[in-house]
């Protein structure tokens, strides 16, 4: 129904519901809690106080779909990526554009910002960790070359996730991009993927939700 609707996970109910115009592709919050940014097919993703529900900024309004959108751990950059092959880093105070990398050879469904903001993850039919300068760029090992449908770096930094459309699950290294953990053999195409802060526990979404060591 295009809503954004705000869940209190302690008690199961809706806090808050705001109508976003259309289908949001993703939604993340920041490490603080304070603020959300969404995605979406329209081109643009929207920053929202996670407090009062309201608008607080829009960056990418470029017309090509945005695909992943995230913040930088405290919050004053975010990153987005999608259609177009677009990587673009954004100033969340002021919405203005401070780096278009260059684009990779496919549409960009995963990117991230590492802890230090020194490196950006990027997934599209490759896993790659680049400098945001884009001097030094990393590929994962033994990936297979297929979609990446959500990619992201664990809370220290170290470690890299990501959700693959072949039904698979991979954690990397992001110091030299060796695989720590193949998961393969999942029923369906792994769209989501969250991590608890100490990287034990893994949670993939598909038709099911799975919860892994």
């Amino acid at each position: 129904d295009n809503k954004m609707i705000l869940w209190d996970v302690g008690g199961g109910k809706a806090i808050a519901s705001r109508n976003y115009g259309e289908s949001a592709n993703k939604v993340n919050f920041c490490s603080d809690g304070t603020k959300i940014i969404a995605s979406s097919f329209r081109g643009d993703a929207r920053i929202l106080d996670s407090v009062s529900f309201t608008l607080s900024g829009i960056v990418g309004k470029s017309g090509r779909s945005i695909r992943d959108a995230r913040f930088s751990t405290d919050g004053s950059i975010c990153v987005t990526g999608g259609d177009g092959a677009i990587v673009d880093i954004w100033d969340v105070k002021t919405g203005e554009l401070i780096r278009e990398l260059n684009k990779p050879p496919a549409v960009v469904d995963a990117v991230d910002i590492s802890p230090d903001r020194g490196w950006i993850l990027i997934g599209y039919t490759d896993l790659v960790v680049k400098s945001v300068d884009e001097k030094t760029e990393l590929r994962m090992q033994n990936y297979k070359g297929d979609y990446v449908k959500t990619g992201f770096f664990g809370a220290d930094g170290a470690t890299l996730f990501a959700g693959i459309a072949s039904n698979s699950l991979y954690v990397y290294s992001a110091f030299d991009g060796l695989c720590i953990h193949h998961i393969q053999g999942l029923t369906q195409p792994v769209i989501s993927v969250a991590a608890a802060a100490d990287n034990r526990w893994v949670l993939t979404g598909m038709s099911n939700l799975s919860l892994w060591d």
